[in-house]
């Protein structure tokens, strides 16, 4: 997709380009023209006078805003790609982020149990050691024996816990790494899309402006000359003037 995007800027940046070359050619007479003015000066302005009369940029306009309108369409295919992307990550941060706040206030829990374990056991140990009676010796034994099992499987559980929640503690990491990533790169697309639709449109009014006002100087221009031509022949036709006033009328 990239590579196609790539593409059709350089066909954007061609049409683009052909415009200045349209104008230049306006502005200025073609080699044939300038030929033909050795020899007909009049017949050379004329060919350039109907030249530019029958001027169009209608069909590069058009085929600047169907290829811009092509790259646009891509560009924002992309965007809603990156923000579906980025909507999925936020939501599952979120989830993230709820399920490691579960799982400390589970870790804590345990540990609170395995500390409150520990008195219990140092007083069996203690009473184990001191106790003289076989029988009672047993039952002690017993219990610390319950006692113990209870803990290893709180150790076991605090450990579960820990791990868990040190790997959920690095993806929440991730997470908004990837949030911002996207988000950025979101960013940087929304701007690419402004600039493109901007550089679409300037072109469009700015080029069909500059279009109608060489052909106005170009109606200015002939006009001027019709004029001249105009103000000469009534010289040349003018009745001389006698100095009372008075047309001079020769008998």
């Amino acid at each position: 997709m990239n590579a196609n995007i790539a593409e059709l800027i350089m066909g954007l940046d061609d049409v683009t380009a052909a415009f200045s070359k349209d104008f230049d050619q306006m502005r200025s007479k073609t080699g044939w023209e300038s030929f033909v003015g050795i020899f007909a000066k009049g017949k050379s302005e004329s060919m350039r006078q109907e030249r530019i009369r029958t001027a169009s940029i209608d069909d590069k306009l058009q085929d600047l805003i169907a290829k811009s309108d092509v790259i646009t369409n891509l560009l924002q295919g992309q965007l809603d790609a990156l923000n579906q992307q980025k909507d999925r990550v936020e939501v599952n941060l979120t989830e993230t982020l709820d399920e490691r706040e579960f799982t400390v206030a589970e870790l804590g829990a345990v540990r609170a149990q395995i500390a409150g374990m520990d008195p219990a056991i140092i007083t069996l140990e203690n009473k184990i050691a001191v106790e003289q009676d076989a029988a009672a010796r047993t039952k002690l034994e017993t219990e610390l024996a319950d006692l113990n099992k209870q803990y290893n499987a709180l150790v076991q559980d605090e450990q579960v816990k820990l791990a868990k929640s040190q790997t959920l503690e690095r993806y929440i990491e991730k997470g908004k790494t990837w949030v911002d990533s996207l988000q950025n790169q979101a960013a940087t697309q929304m701007v690419l899309i402004n600039k493109l639709q901007t550089d679409t449109k300037q072109p469009v009014v700015l080029y069909g402006a500059l279009t109608k006002s060489l052909k106005t100087a170009q109606q200015q221009d002939v006009a001027h000359r019709i004029n001249e031509i105009g103000v000469q022949t009534d010289k040349e036709h003018r009745p001389p003037w006698h100095p009372s006033g008075r047309p001079q009328i020769n008998a």
